[in-house]
């Protein structure tokens, strides 16, 4: 499995630990991997950005693992983070209060590089807590600025960004794209050139295509993520969705242009 698109925490106060930890996941892995030396400090990054997995160490000073686990916890949508505790003792009791935290899984320290790769990569499965990736396209640099404001405000998505077709068309080669969101005001050929090559390969067809402005990208998400039972694509505003679909009709939208276009893929 592909895990570019995970986000791995370590909270250790040992400098090795986490340069080893960082080492190994993202060689191994190809993960991201973000270190931090205390629990106030993994805290702080757990608020401000996505995380898919968390290592925590047990014994930490100021705040310990259980404390950091315990404010980890009493964040709703932080109560199913999965979490791996690193320790260098198994005490029963710290086990116990672990366990009714919600964490099932341990890492003896010192740990073997093969040891970190199997369970951070089981969990990472079993969690699917995969950080999505949105392709933004725009020849203008401003909007194009202004759509991925409104996406980090608003959404937890890593956002990739393209100012040309050529450079759009690279990155959807070499990621996983969990949505495209391309100008309304972009070139025909353009928009139809990537309709092209996402209905063209099979890791595309069922992600979204959207053409949109600043202003109706929040709505145009909303329905992605709530889709209607309908297969036919729907104009929203100034703006159409366009689901690509492998050997079916790709129905194409636009007011931008003026008409319907079906084709066969």
């Amino acid at each position: 499995m592909d895990f570019a698109n995970c986000v791995v925490l370590v909270v250790d106060d040992d400098e090795m630990n986490l340069n080893i930890a960082r080492m190994v996941l993202e060689k191994k892995l190809k993960c991201r991997v973000i270190t931090a030396g205390s629990g106030a400090q993994g805290l702080e990054i757990l608020h401000s950005q996505f995380v898919s997995l968390i290592l925590l160490d047990v014994m930490m000073p100021e705040m310990d693992g259980i404390e950091t686990l315990e404010k980890i916890r009493s964040v709703e949508k932080f109560e199913d983070l999965p979490v791996i505790m690193l320790t260098a003792t198994v005490d029963k009791e710290t086990i116990k209060k672990t366990i009714n935290l919600g964490v099932t899984d341990y890492l003896k320290k010192p740990f073997l590089p093969k040891e970190l790769i199997e369970r951070v990569s089981k969990k990472l499965v079993e969690s699917e807590r995969i950080l999505e990736t949105v392709l933004i396209i725009d020849a203008d640099e401003y909007k194009l600025q202004r759509v991925q404001e409104v996406l980090e405000e608003n959404f937890t998505y890593r956002i990739a960004a393209a100012t040309s077709i050529t450079t759009a068309l690279k990155i959807l080669a070499e990621n996983n794209i969990s949505l495209v969101i391309a100008s309304s005001k972009m070139n025909f050929v353009d928009g139809f050139k990537i309709l092209d090559f996402m209905a063209n390969d099979e890791k595309f067809e069922n992600v979204p295509l959207v053409f949109g402005t600043p202003e109706n990208i929040l709505e145009l998400v909303d329905k992605i993520k709530n889709p209607q039972p309908e297969k036919t694509a729907e104009v929203v505003k100034d703006s159409a969705i366009i689901r690509t679909e492998k050997k079916k009709t790709a129905h194409v939208v636009t007011n931008i242009i003026g008409y319907k276009l079906d084709r066969k893929i």
